[in-house]
């Protein structure tokens, strides 16, 4: 290879990075790529027309797709992105897309402006216009995080709802009867009685009474009426221990005599 072949060599790769650089070349593919679409459009055309065979390039998107360009949100969905691609100046891939989309050209304008009118969106385009499609996309993001903040917000409301409905049919208890009364003894006999038990009850009944103050007054009444008996229950016991001793005292005396 000579020098000049090589220099040519270097000016065509400079040449061929500048233009890439500068998104020339990508802009002469497109070009290229949606005249040779036009052409075989027309003469899809003519085919179809006089033969009536189905055309080559008209609907070669999958069996899916072309289901749900045919419905009427498929037709919004084609247009929105026509209107994106038109808001972009991407022109040549407009021409290439609509006849792949076996949509006619410039159907999807009629679509944008009857979707503007019904819901109330501008179609006056300008340098601070933005494309359709992104107020959509906008909407519907603003809306789906609507819907979970109040979501949220009632989800919050029922369980403080129902922890308050808990609270109120449960009470809290802060002490059962058994677990208030004084812990006196179950059985005491009648020689116990008189002796070392009346110290212990009324440690006990002392224990007892500092703990009142923060009892419920049914626990309180129970405690009383419990107090009493064992009361009662004293009294009898030294009252027979007593009669017991008195007789015992005059029978030795009549044995004396």
């Amino acid at each position: 290879m000579d020098d000049y072949t090589r220099e040519m060599m270097d000016l065509k790769t400079l040449v061929t990075r500048t233009l890439e650089k500068k998104g020339v070349l990508a802009k002469i593919r497109a070009e290229l790529r949606a005249s040779v679409f036009e052409a075989i459009e027309e003469e899809d055309r003519v085919i179809e027309n006089n033969e009536g065979l189905p055309p080559a390039l008209l609907g070669s998107c999958n069996d899916r797709a072309r289901q749900l360009h045919a419905s009427p949100s498929g037709r919004l969905l084609s247009a929105l992105i026509c209107e994106y691609l038109d808001w972009a100046q991407l022109n040549h891939t407009l021409k290439v897309y609509q006849p792949e989309c076996n949509s006619a050209k410039d159907s999807w304008k009629s679509e944008i402006r009857d979707f503007s009118i019904n819901n109330g969106y501008e179609l006056n385009r300008n340098e601070d216009s933005r494309p359709l499609l992104l107020d959509v996309l906008e909407g519907f993001l603003k809306f789906e995080n609507m819907t979970q903040v109040m979501g949220g917000s009632s989800r919050r409301e029922s369980e403080t709802e129902s922890s308050l409905s808990l609270d109120t049919r449960n009470p809290p208890r802060r002490s059962s009867a058994s677990d208030s009364l004084p812990h006196q003894r179950r059985s005491v006999s009648a020689s116990q009685a008189s002796g070392a038990a009346t110290s212990g009850y009324r440690k006990d009944e002392s224990n007892w009474r500092y703990d009142t103050e923060d009892m419920p007054e049914e626990v309180m009444r129970a405690s009383t009426a419990l107090e009493n008996l064992q009361l009662d229950r004293k009294t009898r016991n030294l009252t027979s221990s007593w009669r017991n001793v008195k007789d015992g005292t005059s029978e030795e005396e009549e044995g004396k005599d």
